[in-house]
């Protein structure tokens, strides 16, 4: 058998594993999983990403990570280690649009739904003054039950892959297309974000942009057409005080906080300006009131990314 054949036998595979993963998945609620999450806390680790914890007797952990991440839906799954993002914080809170656009679904005025957010740094480093590549993966209940099972929809957002020295988690935009910047050892670097973005492009067709369709398709009625934007953005509220902590963990526990609560803003946009910049609507804000570190976190909450595909920007 051809290479040309064994490529197009691994596709169909993965097409009809998809498929299957999809028929299957029932959904979940937020207090199964947030169970579950909060059922191991442990004192924060600091997990390691080096090129030799990417693949495994040759196996291409990371090409099996991406593909993983593309068609199962499951919202928990066996023990299984991050290995780009190791290191993180899980957070429970609140979605809430309130403000018109031309979205649907979860972007709509008045939405509301439950959410389960894991914040987390590319590569392993957590502590000011390193390069910290700063994501927010949020998983959205469309429900104020936490005891409804429902199917989520589940968004990724980072502010640079490669990481910055930004002092704090909620000073970092984080968008659904993140950006790319040099650092001095990016040369050190360059072997483990070369197999990263391989295995990704492997995975999917545009790894360059986290589609969030999922949210603009969430409550359609049948032969209602989806609007999505183009690009998100999530971002601590101007009015969220900070806190100064060495770790992004220990900035974003909540109790640390004398409301106990974390505020980001929801921004949207499909058109930039002459000058290039995104023309971005803040429409709302998530307001997390729970947070953890735990094994269960690091090793079990499972983010689902919907492949890429063509869809509309506007009415």
């Amino acid at each position: 058998m051809t290479h040309r054949h064994l490529g197009a036998l691994a596709l169909i595979t993965a097409t009809l594993a998809s498929a299957s993963s999809a028929l299957a998945y029932e959904g979940s609620s937020v207090d199964q999983v947030w169970g579950q999450v909060t059922s191991d806390p442990y004192e924060k680790p600091h997990y390691t990403v080096t090129l030799k914890s990417l693949f495994s007797w040759g196996r291409n952990l990371i090409l099996d990570a991406g593909q993983r991440t593309v068609s199962d839906r499951e919202d928990l799954l066996p023990r299984f280690n991050k290995l780009v993002h190791s290191n993180g914080i899980c957070l429970k809170g609140e979605w809430n649009v309130t403000e018109d656009s031309q979205y649907t679904g979860l972007f709509t005025k008045g939405a509301r739904a439950l959410i389960i957010a894991r914040a987390s740094t590319a590569f392993g480093d957590t502590e000011v003054g390193k390069y910290r590549g700063f994501g927010l993966a949020g998983k959205l209940y469309p429900t104020l039950n936490p005891n409804e099972v429902v199917k989520t929809a589940n968004f990724f957002a980072i502010d640079d892959l490669t990481g910055t020295l930004t002092p704090h988690f909620l000073d970092a935009a984080l968008t659904n297309e993140p950006a790319l910047s040099l650092r001095p050892d990016l040369i050190k670097l360059a072997p483990i974000a070369a197999a990263v973005g391989s295995a990704f492009a492997r995975a999917d067709v545009n790894p360059n942009i986290r589609q969030v369709y999922e949210l603009s398709e969430a409550g359609l009625a049948a032969g209602e057409t989806a609007v999505t934007p183009q690009w998100m953005q999530v971002v601590g509220s101007v009015d969220q005080p900070r806190v100064d902590a060495a770790d992004f963990r220990d900035e974003l526990l909540v109790n640390n906080y004398p409301e106990q609560k974390v505020r980001f803003d929801i921004s949207v946009a499909s058109e930039k300006d002459a000058a290039g910049k995104k023309n971005w609507q803040t429409i709302g804000y998530i307001e997390f009131t729970e947070s953890v570190v735990s094994d269960s976190c690091d090793h079990a909450l499972h983010f689902h990314h919907p492949r890429f595909k063509g869809v509309r920007h506007s009415r």
